[in-house]
């Protein structure tokens, strides 16, 4: 870690093109532990004041919120050491300085560990305050119900008629913007704004296209051959009644197409 946080601490160093895929994937684990971890102070001197959560009623969003608003005019705060004075105790002057009276009182009443003890990280929401990756893929889960919900929101104000087509849309419109996440994360490649959202449209048109059944000719370029997708058998046919198909996968070779499809 020593080598990519040279002059940041883990928690606000920015990921770089050059860096490893591994070092990229840890990267994108801290926003999964800023949700559900929580640090237990000792000396405090390891601990980013501005993004590391340590104030433990507070939820991640919450904290972040409270520590942006006096960030700009203390500036000269690294670490929660510089809210200490001797012997690991808070210096309540400086608390309720920063965090007005009543909550720089409170936040003076957050115990500390002994001085030989280091700072350690715990799992919030579990009685033995472990981490585990079960633990940190239920927090990924309910970020994920989240946006869920906030797209069942958008979906239930849209005229019926359009329901399908937003739904279709929005499928292309993530698909496009994880594959361009992905070049960049793993593949180091700078993200073309423009042509991801040609790729997205295109994708889309496609789509369409297919549901109307104007596809009647689909040419595979490896083998320079036009192929009727009309006259290619099927291994399972879609119901009649079917209102939304998400191809999943698909795969095309000498003629034959083979689908993985969900509806």
């Amino acid at each position: 870690m020593a080598k990519y946080c040279k002059n940041k601490s883990f928690w606000e160093v920015e990921g770089k093109g050059g860096d490893s895929p591994l070092w990229k994937g840890i990267l994108e684990s801290r926003g999964i532990i800023q949700l559900g971890g929580l640090a237990i102070l000792g000396r405090g001197d390891s601990i980013d004041i501005w993004n590391q959560p340590w104030i433990p009623w507070l939820n991640y969003n919450e904290f972040y919120d409270l520590l942006q608003r006096i960030k700009s005019s203390n500036p000269h705060l690294k670490t929660v050491a510089d809210l200490s004075v001797q012997d690991n105790c808070w210096n309540l002057d400086l608390l309720q300085q920063l965090f007005g009276r009543d909550l720089g009182a409170r936040i003076g009443l957050i115990p500390r560990l002994p001085t030989s003890v280091e700072d350690t990280m715990v799992w919030k929401k579990s009685t033995d305050r472990a981490f585990t990756v079960k633990r940190a893929h239920q927090i990924d889960v309910r970020e994920d119900d989240i946006f869920k919900d906030i797209i069942l929101g958008l979906v239930s104000c849209i005229p019926t008629d359009l329901k399908c087509k937003f739904l279709e849309f929005t499928g292309c419109l993530f698909d496009g913007i994880w594959s361009a996440g992905n070049e960049s994360l793993f593949k180091g490649k700078a993200v073309d704004i423009h042509n991801t959202r040609s790729n997205i449209l295109r994708r889309f048109q496609e789509l369409n296209q297919i549901q109307l059944g104007s596809f009647s000719n689909v040419s595979d370029k490896r083998h320079g051959e036009v192929t009727d997708m009309r006259q290619t058998s099927v291994a399972a046919k879609i119901s009649s009644n079917t209102e939304i198909v998400c191809l999943t996968n698909a795969s095309w070779k000498d003629g034959v197409v083979g689908l993985a499809v969900g509806w």
